[in-house]
Order: structure tokens, then sequence, then C-alpha cells
């Protein structure tokens, strides 16, 4: 890894949530932790609600309120039911727009 270019993260978190002997929650987040060189100009394209900081004090990108809930028990990522496109889509999107932010920021140079 070249130590000089920029590099953002993004993380795919499942939350299943278990009660008694059934699943009563599944909700997805996706959140992206773009390069501290890149904060300026992710500010410049997200609307304030988009973006913030975490509990460690870094800069974290999320175009879905938080949680994406997913309703129907657990998710199974080889159905086609809506709930997965709607994950597919969150994690598509938020891929997307990191690759164009650091193409936007001049990389890979």
């Amino acid at each position: 890894m070249d130590e000089d270019r920029p590099y953002s993260v993004v993380v795919v978190t499942m939350q299943i949530r278990v009660l008694h002997d059934e699943v009563t929650r599944s909700r997805l987040s996706v959140n992206i932790h773009p390069d501290p060189m890149l904060e300026r100009m992710a500010k410049k394209d997200l609307a304030e609600e988009q973006y913030g900081t975490n509990e460690d004090g870094n800069f974290v990108v999320n175009f879905n309120p938080a949680w994406l809930d997913l309703n129907h028990g657990y998710p199974t990522l080889h159905s086609n039911c809506e709930e997965v496109e709607a994950m597919n889509s969150a994690v598509r999107n938020s891929v997307n727009w990191v690759l164009d932010l650091h193409k936007d920021g001049g990389w890979p140079k």
C-alpha cells in the first residue's frame, strides 16, 4: 500500500436480534470512513445529516439513516427479496460514492 495515497474504508455491519426463540429485528448499517485527506471534499459533496464523527472522533459518512431495518427475520444473501436488494443498493451506492471521491481528489496518481 502506498502510504502517500489516501485510502478509505467502507464498513458493513449486520445486526440480528434474537428474543427468546425468534428473530425480532435485523438491520444493516453501511458507514464510510474517508481518508482524512478527503474529508473537506466529502463535506462539500454531502448534506450535513449524511456525515458526522463517531465515538472515536473520526469522520464518518452514512447515506441511510444510521440503520436500514430488515423486517422479515434475518436476510439471506442469496435470495431475491426486496430487503436484499436494499442491502445491495446501500453497499453499492456507498462504495461508488467513495470511489468517485477518490477520483475527484486526483487518485490514483
